[in-house]
């Protein structure tokens, strides 16, 4: 086992079709398989799309896909991609993390409680005005740099990267 491996609790587990070695973490005592991480992600793509009152074929024309393709990913037969997932939260208006927690839930916290609780922070913070998310931002950070010093210099400088990587891309 190599350092990267140990360090990141990543497990050796057989996947799909091909049945090769991948690895993988072990959220929450259960290893999901990828076919039951797409599996999710179709059900909840289809329970958001259903919410909004969008028909595959309104939904479909709107991301310039044909309503057989995107039958197909709400189906089983074909994945959608990344871009494609983003496109479609953007037209339904939610938010990814609505799209994919249920899959993934595990990327949120390190027990399923706190995860839920992440998710019901991230859904507050997407309905507040500008100057509540300032002044939550400094909350955080001031309590955090109290708590954990070194890692809140260090997250304080990779927020300031992605902000300047930000400001390049505009």
């Amino acid at each position: 086992m190599d350092r990267f491996q140990s360090d990141n609790s990543l497990i050796p587990v057989f996947e799909g079709k091909t049945n090769r070695e991948t690895f993988r973490k072990v959220p929450f005592g259960q290893v999901l398989t990828l076919d039951e991480i797409e599996q999710r992600l179709r059900a909840q793509l289809r329970y958001q799309r259903e919410r909004k009152g969008v028909k595959i074929v309104q939904l479909a024309n709107f991301v310039g896909i044909t309503a057989n393709v995107f039958r197909r990913y709400e189906c089983d037969d074909a994945n959608m991609s990344v871009s494609r997932m983003l496109h479609v939260c953007e037209i339904l208006s939610i938010n990814p993390i609505d799209l994919i927690f249920d899959s993934a839930p595990h990327l949120w916290g390190k027990s399923y409680e706190s995860a839920l609780n992440v998710k019901d922070i991230v859904s507050l913070i997407l309905d507040m005005e500008e100057n509540d998310l300032r002044t939550i931002k400094d909350f955080l950070y001031s309590a955090y740099s109290h708590a954990r010093p070194e890692k809140a210099k260090k997250t304080a400088k990779q927020v300031e990267n992605i902000g300047n990587n930000v400001s390049k891309v505009e």
